[in-house]
């Protein structure tokens, strides 16, 4: 919209984008928990790493402010990423 590219998350960044599209594309037989062992789901798609995931993202796109991307960027260097 702002004449940038469009947003598209991986399967590996986007734990809500494979929920979606394995309920799609693949069906379920089973509990849908089970499903993701089955289908071997990453588990770094865990709820505590999600701003390490996805701030990026949301900063290319205008939905970062500079103070939460300052934020941001002290917390990855005291952790040391």
């Amino acid at each position: 919209m702002k004449g940038q590219p469009p947003l598209i998350l991986d399967r590996t960044e986007a734990y809500t984008a494979i929920l979606i599209d394995d309920l799609i594309s693949k069906g379920t037989n089973e509990p849908y928990p089970n499903v993701h062992l089955s289908r071997g789901i990453s588990p770094a798609l865990r709820i505590d790493n999600a701003d390490r995931r996805l701030t990026p993202h949301g900063r290319r796109v205008g939905l970062i402010s500079d103070k939460a991307w300052n934020d941001f960027q002290a917390k990855q260097e005291r952790c040391g990423q």
